[in-house]
């Protein structure tokens, strides 16, 4: 029986002196070492899933009991990520997901030209041809269904062509039918 295909990475690069990144300085400053910590359990559980992270409540409550804070200190870190822009601020309050070019970039790269699998438009903080030289096999997919846009001009609406005009002529023709077998048919 085959392996499962396994949606995120297995590892991923941390720098040596990550700490020492503004960003995280700014979040460790204001949070402590428990700043820190779940700062790390974010790209963790981000990489793990693929390049980013749905942030609802149930993450929520599921890190701060992994790290042993209350769901209340770990929301206000991860808003504070998102305020020294850790992860970015428009897909956070737009979708309510985690991730930032950083991470897309580095994820990309790690999953290289052999990965198969989609990738949503509107998450998209890179380029598409960007993505397409890192990940050719990559196909791009969009959350928000496209509308179709009738512009009369271009596509004239033909009244005698729809489908019930049809249908009622086929009904009238056995209709008619019927009634010159009846009619035949007496005396």
């Amino acid at each position: 029986m085959a392996r499962p295909i396994q949606d995120g990475l297995r590892y991923f690069p941390l720098d040596v002196d990550a700490d020492y990144d503004d960003k995280v300085q700014l979040i460790e400053g204001l949070h402590g070492a428990i700043g820190f910590a779940v700062v790390i359990k974010m790209f963790m559980k981000i990489y793990s899933s693929g390049y980013f992270y749905k942030w609802e409540e149930k993450e929520q409550i599921l890190i701060a009991k992994r790290i042993g804070i209350d769901s209340n200190s770990v929301n206000n870190i991860i808003n504070d990520c998102v305020k020294y822009e850790l992860f970015q601020e428009k897909l956070f309050n737009e979708y309510r997901i985690l991730t930032s070019d950083g991470i897309q970039k580095r994820y990309f790269t790690a999953v290289g030209k052999k990965k198969k699998g989609d990738v949503v438009k509107e998450y998209l903080l890179i380029g598409e041809q960007e993505l397409h030289e890192m990940c050719p096999l990559m196909v791009i997919k969009s959350v928000i269904p496209e509308k179709t846009v009738v512009i009369p001009e271009l596509m004239p609406v033909i009244p005698d062509s729809g489908t019930q005009m049809k249908l009622n002529k086929i009904k009238e023709n056995k209709i008619k039918a019927n009634e010159t077998i009846k009619t035949e048919n007496k005396p």
